[in-house]
C-alpha cells in the first residue's frame, strides 16, 4: 500500500505494477503510478481506489502530446478527478492510461502491456487527445466519454432546462445534473450564499416535475447533499427504473456564511417560503400544487421541514425528518423565544394542524437521542391518524446513514404511479 505522510502525499514511490511506481493519490484512494512500458516510453496510469476484482475496469487512454505524461497527469490532477467523478457517480470505476503512443503500433504495445498488467477492458478503449494547453475541461470529455447515449442526451436535455445564472456542477451516472447559483433573497440584506439544483434525466420540455425542497444539517451547506449524500448518484438510477417519479430538487442555504449554528426558523423559514419556493416556480419547470411538494433534510435540516411543514398547512404534501428533532430549540431565531413562540415551533404540539400532509422520519441504532424523539413524534403522529413512516437504520448521525435512506426516502416521498 502506498506509503503516506499527514499532508495525504506519497512520502516515497511505492512499485504497484511491473514498470510502474505510485507517485500520488486521490482523496478516494484513487493512485497515480508512473514509468515506463516497452515499445511506448514514459506513461502514467490512474487506478480507482476500490473496485470489484473480477469487474475489467472501462479504459481511456489519453494522449497528453505535450506536456510529458506524468507533468500533464499532475497539472490537471488525475487521480484527484477521477476519484471525484466515480465518488459523483458522474462515471462508473475505470481506468485512464496517459502516454505519448501516437501510432497504431505503439498503441497496440501499449493496449497488449494494459491487457496482460491491468485490470481493464481492452476491447473497447476510449481514445482522447489532449491539446497542448492542460486548461482543457477534461473532466467533461471523461464524462462524455464514458456516460451511456441516454446519459448523454438526459445531460443536454438537464443544460437546456438549467436555471438562469446557475452554473453546472457535475452530472449523475444516469444524466441527472446539479446546478449551483444564488437564488435572491426578499427577506434579509446581504448576497445571498449558493444554492444548489437537481434536475432528473428524462427532462421534456413542457412537462412540470414535483419540487423537492432539501434542508442541510447546521453548520453546513446545500453542498452536503453533493458530497456526502451523493444526490444524483441515489435519484438517477431510481428515476430511470421508474422507481420515483421524475423530480426537481431545490436546496437553499440556511446562515450568511457556513460558520451559522442556529435554526430553520425566523428569517431561514421565510427564505424558504418566500424566495426559493417562488423562485422554483419562476424559473423551473416545477408543479405548483402543495400536495405535490415534498420538504425534507438531515439533523436540523429535518427538524426545519417538518417544523416548516406544519406550521403552514397545505405547502407540502410529504415532509421527512431523517436524525431530526421534535422539539423547540433553545437556538437561533429562537435563543430567547418566549413560551408562545416556543410552542408555535413544537412540532408535537402541531401535529393536530396537519392536513394532508404524508411523514417519514428515521433514525439510527447509534443515535440512540435523536431516535428516541424520533420514535415519540412518531407515535404521537399515528395517534393522530396522520400517515407516517418510521425507519431505524443500523447508523449513527452522519453523512454515510443520510446516503444509505436516500433511495428508501425518495420512494417514499415520490413512488411511481402517484
Amino acid at each position: 500500500m502506498p506509503t503516506r505522510h499527514a499532508a495525504g502525499v506519497l512520502a516515497r514511490p511505492v512499485p504497484l505494477v511491473a514498470g510502474l511506481v505510485a507517485v500520488s493519490h486521490g482523496a478516494r484512494g484513487g493512485l497515480l503510478l508512473d514509468g515506463r512500458v516497452p515499445g511506448v516510453g514514459a506513461t502514467v496510469v490512474y487506478l480507482p481506489g476500490t473496485t470489484d476484482a473480477a469487474v475489467r475496469l472501462p479504459l481511456v487512454l489519453l494522449d497528453s502530446r505535450r506536456p510529458a505524461p506524468l507533468e500533464y497527469a499532475r497539472q490537471v490532477a488525475l487521480a484527484a478527478m477521477g476519484d471525484r467523478l466515480i465518488w459523483n457517480g458522474t462515471t462508473p470505476p475505470f481506468a485512464a492510461i496517459v502516454s505519448r503512443a501516437r501510432t497504431p503500433r505503439e498503441r497496440a504495445r501499449l493496449l497488449a502491456w494494459a491487457r496482460s498488467a491491468l485490470p481493464v477492458d481492452t476491447a473497447r478503449p476510449r481514445l482522447l487527445r489532449i491539446p497542448s494547453r492542460t486548461g482543457v475541461r477534461l473532466d467533461d470529455r471523461l464524462t462524455r466519454a464514458l456516460q451511456s447515449p441516454a446519459a448523454r442526451r438526459a445531460t443536454a436535455a438537464g443544460r437546456a432546462l438549467a436555471p438562469p445564472g446557475f452554473g453546472e456542477l457535475l452530472s449523475g451516472p444516469d444524466g441527472g445534473t446539479l446546478w449551483s447559483g444564488a437564488i435572491p433573497s426578499t427577506v434579509f440584506a446581504g448576497r445571498p450564499r449558493q444554492s444548489i439544483v437537481y434536475l432528473p434525466p428524462g427532462l421534456r420540455p413542457g412537462r412540470r416535475y414535483p419540487l423537492v425542497v432539501l434542508l442541510h444539517g447546521l453548520r453546513g451547506s446545500p453542498y452536503s447533499f453533493a458530497g456526502g449524500l451523493r444526490l444524483p448518484a441515489v435519484a438517477d438510477p431510481l428515476v430511470t427504473a421508474g422507481r420515483v417519479r421524475p423530480f426537481i430538487a431545490v436546496m437553499p442555504p440556511a446562515g450568511r456564511t457556513l460558520g451559522f449554528d442556529g435554526e430553520w426558523t425566523g428569517v431561514w423559514e421565510r427564505y424558504v417560503l418566500q424566495d426559493a419556493i417562488p423562485w422554483a416556480d419562476a424559473h423551473l419547470p416545477v408543479e405548483r400544487a402543495g400536495a405535490t411538494r415534498v420538504i425534507a433534510g438531515f439533523s436540523a435540516g429535518g427538524y426545519g421541514a417538518v417544523d416548516i411543514a406544519l406550521r403552514h398547512p397545505g405547502a407540502f404534501g410529504v415532509a421527512e425528518a431523517w436524525s431530526g428533532y421534535f422539539r423547540a430549540p433553545h437556538d437561533g431565531s429562537l435563543r430567547t423565544a418566549t413560551p408562545a413562540e416556543r410552542t408555535a415551533h413544537d412540532p408535537l404540539r402541531l401535529l393536530g394542524r396537519a392536513t394532508g400532509l404524508r411523514l417519514l422520519v428515521s433514525a439510527g441504532r447509534r443515535e440512540p437521542v435523536e431516535l428516541a424523539l424520533t420514535r415519540r413524534f412518531a407515535a404521537a403522529a399515528a395517534r393522530d391518524g396522520l400517515p407516517v413512516r418510521l425507519l431505524v437504520t443500523p447508523g449513527r448521525h452522519d453523512a454515510r446513514q443520510w446516503h444509505a435512506l436516500l433511495g428508501r426516502a425518495l420512494r417514499y416521498a415520490l413512488p411511481a404511479g402517484r
